[in-house]
């Protein structure tokens, strides 16, 4: 039996060979016919591991392609070929394997198939993920409370208070830098009671625009702000000068401008406040020949408990108005001046028609006095007959004007004639007088006109 199968299999031994070998290329033959093998390019997302190295190592980094995607070709037959997608490849960039060559930072990009493993083969070279580096920053900023809007009519905003104050900022170096302040912010819009909000700090560059923080890391993600909302009023601003202007110069009042600044605090501390008063040290006007400006910061004279609305509005300019006296003379007519306490039987008129005085005072209340407004008198009492020189005494407002020296006048003092006979009088008395005695007087009376007497003129 043994001897028939050998000889069975040994019978024709080498075209028994050559069939199986044409068998087996037959079989290939038809194999690649109906399966071949195809190559085709498919894209995938790059997943990054191992980020904390770069992060111990005190560096940050980005891919410079944000897409992170990465595209390859791979072959395989066609069986298999038309059952792969993208999602069946993984592409990895382990960043422990970064390395920097001609002064660029890569990553090699490690792409295996999920699927059909065995059956798949990546043509190509090894692809890299280019990465920019840069140190890692760590910084802290105070957190600075800040509101928007208005308390309601007669409120202000007291102490705004944020917790955690701190804020600490992880990022490269580049944008940490950017960095000028960090802000919490409180709406306070009509409010008249006391105010608490949870909110996300902002970071702002030096010109006060908010900063991309898509890069960078907060040790905190919102923090607490409150704000106390307080009673307001007005209080006005004092103050007196010290020292003494120089001859010939008055100073005529003080001027503050704003003369009343608006302050905040509790019904308690504002019901207590008085007005805003500024030593008079602080506005010396020795020796001044004109006026004295002068700008003063309040906060240090403010009642106690209490602050402005406003912090910028902490100045005050304060001016010493200081004014120059000057003199200047006015033409009286004698009608305005009285001649008082004269002899009974006697009569006085003015040499001249008018008086003229010399007044001091400040320009522009000289300017507004008319001559003809001015009024006085002089006194006559115990004089006798003839010509005297008298005091004018002016009726003015001494807070206004003063007068330059000693004002006088010449006034004609006579007796009064008799009248005995028919007398015509025409005008002021000033003219010839014409009596029965064949004299004739001739005098300056109050009437400035003619005097003619008929009759007996008595003689002293």
């Amino acid at each position: 039996m043994l001897k028939k199968l050998t000889k069975l299999v040994t019978n024709n031994f080498g075209l028994k060979v050559a069939a199986l070998f044409f068998s087996v290329v037959l079989w290939l033959v038809v194999v690649n016919i109906d399966d071949p093998t195809q190559a085709k390019n498919f894209t995938t997302s790059i997943t990054i591991t191992n980020s904390d190295y770069m992060t111990q190592q005190g560096k940050y980094f980005e891919a410079k392609d944000s897409n992170l995607q990465v595209t390859f070709k791979v072959s395989t037959v066609r069986s298999v070929m038309k059952n792969l997608s993208n999602t069946d490849f993984r592409a990895v960039a382990d960043m422990e394997n970064v390395e920097q060559v001609d002064g660029v930072y890569r990553v090699p990009i490690e792409i295996t198939a999920t699927r059909y493993a065995s059956a798949v083969n990546f043509q190509g070279k090894t692809q890299y993920m280019e990465v920019n580096v840069e140190d890692l920053m760590l910084s802290q900023f105070s957190i600075k409370a800040k509101t928007v809007g208005d308390a309601a009519e007669n409120y202000a905003v007291g102490d705004v208070r944020v917790s955690p104050n701190i804020l600490k900022v992880t990022g490269p170096e580049s944008v940490v830098n950017q960095i000028d302040h960090v802000e919490a912010t409180i709406d306070v819009t009509g409010a008249s009671a006391d105010l608490t909000d949870s909110v996300v700090p902002v970071v702002y560059n030096a010109n006060g625009e908010a900063v991309d923080t898509s890069k960078l890391n907060f040790n905190i993600d919102k923090v607490t702000i409150s704000a106390t909302i307080l009673n307001i009023r007005k209080l006005s601003v004092e103050i007196e000068p010290s020292g003494t202007v120089a001859d010939g110069f008055v100073c005529t009042g003080v001027t503050i401008n704003p003369n009343k600044i608006t302050i905040k605090g509790t019904p308690e501390a504002l019901n207590a406040a008085g007005s805003i008063v500024i030593p008079s040290d602080q506005l010396d006007i020795s020796d001044a020949t004109g006026n004295v400006v002068k700008t003063i910061n309040i906060s240090s004279y403010l009642p106690d408990d209490v602050e402005v609305v406003d912090a910028d509005n902490l100045n005050v300019e304060v001016t010493a108005v200081v004014e120059q006296i000057v003199s200047e003379s006015y033409s009286i007519p004698v009608e305005n001046i009285a001649i008082q306490n004269l002899k009974e039987g006697y009569e006085a008129v003015f040499a001249e028609s008018t008086v003229t005085i010399t007044l001091k005072g400040l320009r522009n209340d000289l300017d507004k006095l008319m001559a003809d407004s001015i009024k006085g008198n002089v006194n006559a009492a115990g004089l006798a007959e003839g010509n005297h020189t008298v005091t004018v005494t002016l009726e003015l407002d001494d807070s206004l004007y003063s007068v330059n020296g000693t004002q006088s006048a010449v006034i004609t003092i006579t007796k009064k004639s008799e009248d005995t006979s028919d007398t015509t009088n025409t005008g002021n008395d000033n003219g010839t007088h014409t009596g029965s005695n064949g004299g004739t007087e001739t005098g300056t009376g109050s009437t400035n006109g003619n005097n003619t007497n008929n009759g007996n003129s008595e003689e002293d």
